[in-house]
């Protein structure tokens, strides 16, 4: 599983372009900001 680390601004996921809001957990993935379900996702591989 990715690293996280809270978000400190809005944002959009670079993965699948849902929103990101300030205080979601987050990390980066292949180099892109990815939002919480991507995170969850990345990490049931």
């Amino acid at each position: 599983m990715p690293r996280t680390f809270t978000a400190r601004f809005d944002s959009d996921c670079q993965h699948c372009d849902g929103p990101i809001s300030e205080g979601d957990e987050i990390a980066y993935i292949d180099d892109q900001i990815a939002c919480e379900d991507c995170v969850a996702e990345a990490g049931d591989d």
